[in-house]
């Protein structure tokens, strides 16, 4: 099964790449990914689960601007308890690195052209952590399911 999908850009929107189901919404970047959170919603997903299976979708269809590869932020409210929070997924730095990226670990100061580059300016991605965390957290569905649309499009492919 070839399923198209539109490229994403801001006229996505326009063309539908939302879905509703009951009383939930969801819109994301691509019409595939709102409709694995609607189908995982209608599996009696909670909201969580709905976002894990977008974004899986969105990694796989435009993982330049949603990969697993970079960072993620989740505003949440618990209706139930009315507690709310965010959770942070932003790229963090590598453990290892001192604070202060002008010395060493020996306390050595580094020419700013060498503190720039390398293994220690890198930003670790967050967003899987934060998938989980919230899945953790808010999730009903086993985390392996809410991968099936993006397997599913990986194997059959898209346009």
């Amino acid at each position: 099964m070839n399923t198209h999908l539109p490229p994403t850009n801001a006229s996505d929107v326009q063309r539908g790449a939302s879905a509703a189901v009951g009383t939930a919404l969801v819109a994301t970047a691509n019409p595939a990914a709102s409709q694995a959170a609607v189908n995982v919603l209608r599996q009696g997903g909670s909201a969580a689960d709905a976002v894990v299976a977008a974004q899986a979708v969105l990694c796989l269809v435009e993982p330049h601007a949603s990969g697993f590869g970079g960072g993620t932020v989740v505003v949440w409210h618990d209706s139930k308890t009315g507690a709310s929070g965010v959770m942070d997924g932003l790229a963090c730095a590598p453990s290892q690195v001192p604070p202060r990226l002008e010395s060493d670990m020996a306390g050595q100061r580094i020419p700013r052209e060498r503190a720039l580059v390398g293994g220690w300016t890198v930003g670790v991605p967050g967003t899987v952590k934060t998938l989980a965390r919230l899945h953790a957290k808010f999730g009903q569905k086993p985390w392996g399911g809410l991968f099936d649309a993006a397997r599913e499009l990986a194997h059959s492919g898209f346009s």
